[in-house]
């Protein structure tokens, strides 16, 4: 996964309804304690965080350079993963305690021009609407800091991931880099889909405001399942049309990319 030249790009969701695209890559190297570190540049973030990688564990230090876990590819299913207080890319707490993700299920597939572990982690007690997934050598589905799921000032997606020049896109993603900034009209952040997780029917909630057209729903491998036309501001989810999983589905006015968020197949 640390190799140099790999490149990853995060798309970063604000709360004021911003998306923009920023790369994390590797710009160098750092003895500490005697061991050697990658220096990761999280530019979204502002902050480079010293990884290492050994037989399929990613090692981080923290802010009083302590070494945290931040991947364990040698999980099985069954398995439990503490994530640890705090996250490198925003030197932030996590919470007073660790937060405890189970392995729901381990699968190989053929991602980026390689086979690859696929670890999907579950936490049904505090995060019952949140899957993760990890893949090998590439990282988290959520971007490459595996806690940026839980911090509160915005979320983040893997768009894409260049190894050898070869770039493999995710969650939907066509291009790399992307900007799309927050508009005044009309708050997106309003526009839910309830009930989330879907156990029988979920409706898109709208108003004439919102002026959405279309919704493109994709599998966590970034393939279009549904490319659809909004009618009347009504649309509505069934369940009985997916398997049970998690999906990102973007919504979209006058052509123009306005909101992605997930949902829940039970």
């Amino acid at each position: 996964m640390l190799e140099e030249g790999n490149v990853w790009n995060v798309e970063y969701h604000s709360i004021d309804g911003d998306i923009i695209a920023h790369p994390v890559e590797i710009i160098g190297e750092i003895e500490i304690n005697g061991k050697i570190y990658k220096e990761v540049n999280f530019e979204y973030s502002g902050g480079v965080c010293n990884w290492r990688e050994e037989n399929g564990i990613i090692y981080g230090l923290n802010t009083s350079n302590e070494e945290v876990i931040q991947y364990n590819f040698n999980l099985e299913l069954g398995d439990i993963f503490e994530f640890g207080y705090e996250s490198c890319g925003y030197s932030t707490q996590c919470g007073d305690a660790g937060i405890e993700f189970q392995v729901t299920s381990v699968e190989t597939q053929f991602i980026a021009g390689e086979n690859r572990k696929v670890i999907e982690l579950k936490d049904d007690v505090n995060f019952p609407n949140y899957i993760k997934y990890w893949i090998e050598g590439i990282g988290s589905l959520n971007g490459v800091d595996p806690h940026e799921e839980f911090i509160d000032v915005g979320t983040t997606l893997l768009v894409c991931f260049t190894k050898d020049n070869i770039t493999t896109f995710f969650n939907g993603a066509t291009t790399c880099d992307r900007v799309i900034l927050g508009t005044n009209d009309f708050d997106y952040k309003n526009v839910i889909l309830y009930p989330n997780p879907v156990t029988t029917t979920s409706k898109l909630y709208l108003t004439e405001n919102a002026r959405i057209d279309k919704i493109i729903i994709y599998d966590v491998s970034g393939r279009i399942l549904k490319n659809e036309t909004i009618v009347n501001n009504d649309y509505s989810i069934n369940n009985a049309e997916f398997k049970s999983g998690i999906y990102l589905y973007q919504l979209f006015s006058k052509e123009k990319m306005v909101k992605t968020d997930k949902f829940l197949v039970n």
